[in-house]
């Protein structure tokens, strides 16, 4: 009897209780619960009606049955204990629930929509594709799945690049083609994306090829756009201004520049400080460069005020100096040096005309001139005194003192031989200029250096100055040629082969005048003006290519004749002429004037020209 009234509770407590605790769905189960517990109560009932005659047996049935229950709700309680136990168990075991991990579905929306909510669609879909890989049921996989489209869309519209935004968009086409949906408007926003990737890609394209100037050009334009990938727009742009300002050489440009970066780092939030250093500099530099400037205009006020053109010379190459200290414009100034230096060095004048001499010392008003005068056939002429009449001293007439011509000092001379040795002087022009530079060797009393140039520049003397002929001669043969032409390159190593304080230093040029890099040599021209160095050019002429008045302007600017041969047969004739002129020694003028000032003196006489050589 106990034992059927325990079962009865039991069975029916355990069956109402896993229904109502929720831990099982399945009716048939709960009714057959029940049900044994109603057959077994029927039994209790019939069994009590045979065994309640007597008091004693009512008592102890009563004991019995109040323990039997008691009994059974223990047991039932510790039943639904294990098999929670056990459900819980079997729960975590794949092989026994394909599905378990749909106990996170609730989580999972929550995390989702805080997502969303957030705006973090990316992360979003990353949290819906990772849990799309685990065991989860196929009702749970199609929410997911329909899902999707909708955040890769999302996603997509909140990406920082536009790389990111074809990738989300080329998802979400793909994820709506499979579940069947209308993707025309994503097509749309990922051909927009696609256009916005190739316009990237060329900005970083000029960003990789340092086009700083046309990179700010359209990006002023872009970062306007509304994009949500524009941040990374002014950055780019502050970055371009940022280095277009460091290579820009004015100072306003790089201000220009600097501003504008730490302008963009305001309006959008970012960190200026780098920005703002650079433009501090640049303020404090441009400051400096105005005091520069007030300073370089009152040294040329000075040196425009002052009639000595030797002392103007060196007070505009003072500021010319100071100028290029101050990364100042010095063109202009440059071009007044250039004509003064011109006015000064050895230049070839036509007979009669008066030239403007300039008294040295003021408390001792002697003129010194050294000059050659040369006939109407360029041979150089002898002078007296009475060829030279005082025109004005001062602007006034002349009073003078004394006059006088003397030779100039007997001094060692220094000659470079400067060979033009490029393909266009092969065969005849080279043997032809073998035999005058010997001639020019023989005649000349002289040290000598042997420079040669094609499309390189070699000293055949080993920089070392000789006065042998034969060893000179044989210096002429240790080099082939052909080539190009570096003729500038050629004179302005010849020019700088000079000791320091040489006597007339001279260059003799053979050349046909074209250089093969198109150098223009106001450089070296400028070098050898001041330095008195004077350049003999011997054009040979005949090739395919000639350039008489590159030629002429090198003889020219430096007070040096200039020598044309039309034929290889002709060059020896031209050696000796320049050996002739390099012997030719100047003629001194001693000028002493009774008043001070300006020295105005006529030159020359006949068709004969005067070559005013510089002291």
């Amino acid at each position: 009897m106990r034992l059927i009234t325990c079962f009865a509770v039991w069975s029916s407590f355990v069956a109402t209780s896993l229904f109502l605790l929720g831990w099982t769905t399945n009716y048939h189960a709960v009714v057959g619960g029940v049900a044994i517990g109603v057959f077994a109560t029927a039994y209790l009932l019939w069994a009590l009606k045979r065994h309640l005659r007597t008091t004693r047996r009512r008592t102890r049935l009563q004991e019995s049955l109040v323990r039997s229950v008691l009994g059974a709700v223990l047991l039932g309680v510790v039943t639904i204990g294990m098999v929670r136990a056990a459900l819980a168990i079997a729960d975590g075991l794949p092989g026994v629930n394909p599905y378990f991990h749909d106990r996170d579905r609730p989580a999972i929306a929550a995390r989702t929509q805080a997502y969303e909510e957030a705006g973090d669609f990316g992360d979003a879909v990353e949290l819906v594709r990772d849990r799309l890989t685990k065991p989860i049921s196929p009702q749970w996989k199609a929410t997911l799945n329909a899902q999707l489209p909708e955040l890769y869309q999302k996603a997509g519209i909140q990406a920082s690049t536009p790389i990111e935004q074809v990738r989300f968009f080329e998802l979400a086409e793909q994820a709506m083609r499979l579940t069947g949906q209308d993707s025309s408007a994503v097509q749309s926003l990922l051909e927009q994306a696609k256009r916005d990737a190739v316009y990237v890609a060329r900005l970083d394209a000029m960003r990789d090829n340092h086009q700083w100037h046309d990179l700010i050009a359209e990006l002023d334009v872009a970062i306007k756009a509304p994009q949500p990938w524009r941040h990374p727009f002014a950055e780019l742009l502050i970055d371009a201004c940022i280095n277009a300002g460091e290579a820009a050489e004015s100072l306003q440009k790089k201000m220009q520049l600097f501003s504008h970066a730490v302008q963009v780092a305001e309006d959008y939030a970012l960190d200026p400080s780098h920005a703002t250093a650079l433009l501090a500099n640049a303020q404090q530099a441009e400051a400096q460069q105005s005091n520069a400037k007030a300073e370089l205009k009152r040294m040329l006020t000075q040196a425009a005020e002052t009639e000595d053109l030797t002392v103007r010379l060196n007070l505009l190459e003072l500021a010319a100096d100071f100028a290029n200290r101050h990364e100042l414009e010095t063109d202009g100034i440059q071009n007044e040096i250039r004509t003064i230096r011109l006015s000064l060095m050895p230049r070839e004048l036509p007979a009669g005309t008066t030239a403007k001499l300039i008294s040295v010392e003021d408390r001792d008003p002697f003129v010194l001139v050294d000059f050659v005068v040369r006939g109407a056939d360029g041979v150089p002429i002898m002078l007296d005194a009475k060829d030279i009449p005082v025109v004005s001293v001062a602007g006034k007439p002349a009073q003078v003192e004394s006059i006088g011509v003397a030779p100039d000092r007997d001094e060692p001379l220094y000659t470079v031989l400067c060979l033009d040795y490029s393909a266009s002087t092969k065969g005849e022009p080279q043997k032809h200029a073998r035999r005058g530079a010997l001639e020019l060797f023989r005649s000349v009393d002289a040290e000598f250096q042997l420079v040669a140039f094609s499309d390189k520049v070699w000293n055949l003397s080993n920089k070392t100055w000789h006065a042998d002929p034969d060893q000179l001669a044989t210096q002429l043969d240790s080099l082939p040629v052909g080539g190009g032409t570096l003729l500038v390159a050629g004179l302005d190593y010849a020019a700088r082969r000079f000791p320091e304080g040489a006597h007339r230093p001279t260059v003799v040029l053979l050349s046909d005048g074209v250089d093969s890099r198109k150098s223009d040599p106001a450089k070296v021209l400028d070098y050898c003006a001041t330095n008195g160095i004077t350049v003999h050019v011997i054009g040979l002429r005949g090739g395919n290519q000639f350039d008489a008045a590159n030629l002429q302007r090198i003889a020219n600017s430096t007070g040096g004749r200039y020598l044309e041969a039309t034929q290889a047969a002709q060059l020896v004739p031209q050696f000796v002429q320049a050996a002739a002129e390099i012997r030719q020694r100047p003629l001194r003028l001693i000028c002493k004037t009774t008043t001070h000032g300006p020295v105005e003196l006529t030159i020359g006489r006949g068709n004969s020209v005067i070559r005013l050589i510089s002291r």
